[in-house]
């Protein structure tokens, strides 16, 4: 499988926090959306419900959202639904806050991802180990091939019709 990744800008982490590690029986819709208060089609998803389908854990809707914010990472074992980091980063001036770019964490799935992963995400990163759905966003494709002594890397970025390669010798 190839290694996808939605990179957004850097930022400078003041506070840290203990990074959040999940696993998910089956596939859950809106995890680290920072627009839970307004999820689809006005209807109201409770940020302090526990999220369904998770073994070994009784993390809620906020704490992933609260982990990110405070610079942790988040890390998902198992297939993800819809709306996966929606608004990432975003300090959302309809919720209260200042309508400008926050600082956030990176979001780490060993598993699949529905559609609109990343969808208005401003920053933070989103590192996904196996398939995305279109529309991509902004969301990039990576594989990495070894290859005797060098390293090919190829970048399928979804703005490009062609697929570019790069080698990196030892």
């Amino acid at each position: 499988m190839g290694m996808h990744a939605l990179f957004a800008h850097a930022d400078t982490r003041i506070k840290f926090m203990k990074n959040v590690n999940i696993r998910l029986t089956a596939q859950v819709d809106s995890l680290c959306d920072y627009t839970f208060n307004f999820h689809y089609l006005n209807q109201k998803l409770d940020p302090d419900s526990l999220i369904p389908d998770q073994a070994e854990s009784s993390y809620t809707y906020q704490d992933l959202v609260d982990a990110l914010k405070d610079g942790a990472d988040v890390h998902i074992k198992g297939d993800v639904g819809e709306r996966l980091a929606y608004s990432m980063g975003a300090d959302l001036k309809h919720l209260g806050g200042s309508g400008r770019p926050k600082p956030a964490g990176r979001v780490f799935v060993d598993g699949s991802v529905g559609s609109k992963a990343g969808m208005g995400m401003v920053a933070g990163a989103l590192y996904i180990n196996g398939i995305v759905p279109e529309p991509l966003g902004n969301i990039i494709e990576v594989f990495l091939t070894l290859e005797l002594s060098e390293l090919i890397f190829h970048v399928n970025c979804w703005k490009s019709p062609h697929l570019e390669t790069f080698k990196l010798r030892k």
